[in-house]
């Protein structure tokens, strides 16, 4: 099982070079898919799209008590779906290599769309650094289904978000 807590330390808090100030944690969740596509492929580990499903769908909606009707596709289940495309290309780079300094990735796909091109502020994290500056990526996630609603889309706006406000989860301890 691979899963993210999405808690990063404030840029604030990494520049003032104490690591007992400055937590775990780095933004880097919108990445979590193509890092594990890009490495698997590197280590060319048997079975990758499998794993993968096990690893990021089954799995956690099995720890979750989410797997009666999450985490598979089949009659019955939400509709969740991750649209990925193995074959697009991009690069995580810094303008700079501050920390502090604004990171986006660009695509190294040749293109004059302007949305191969991330920047700090298309990233959905509060902290706009990253561990994976300079890391060449494979795959990208280019639109997520939630309950067979688009709620992203690489190359256009998608809905407002959606959710809901109940907890879908089962109480894990008492």
């Amino acid at each position: 099982m691979v899963v993210s807590d999405h808690s990063p330390c404030p840029a604030e808090l990494k520049a003032g070079g104490s690591l007992m100030d400055a937590w775990g944690g780095i933004g880097g969740l919108g990445l979590g898919l193509s890092l594990l596509w890009t490495e698997g492929r590197a280590r060319a580990l048997p079975q990758l799209e499998g794993r993968l499903l096990q690893w990021l769908c089954e799995h956690p909606a099995a720890f979750a008590r989410l797997d009666d009707r999450k985490g598979f596709l089949a009659p019955g289940f939400q509709c969740d779906l991750c649209i990925f495309d193995p074959s697009r290309a991009f690069q995580v780079v810094s303008s700079l290599s501050s920390l502090l300094m604004p990171s986006y990735y660009t695509d190294l796909i040749p293109s004059d769309n302007a949305r191969n091109k991330v920047t700090k502020e298309d990233l959905k994290f509060k902290n706009k650094i990253s561990a994976y500056c300079g890391k060449q990526l494979s795959g990208r996630v280019v639109s997520t289904v939630l309950a067979t609603r688009l709620i992203y889309d690489l190359d256009s706006l998608a809905s407002a978000p959606v959710g809901r406000s109940e907890r879908l989860g089962k109480l894990l301890l008492n």
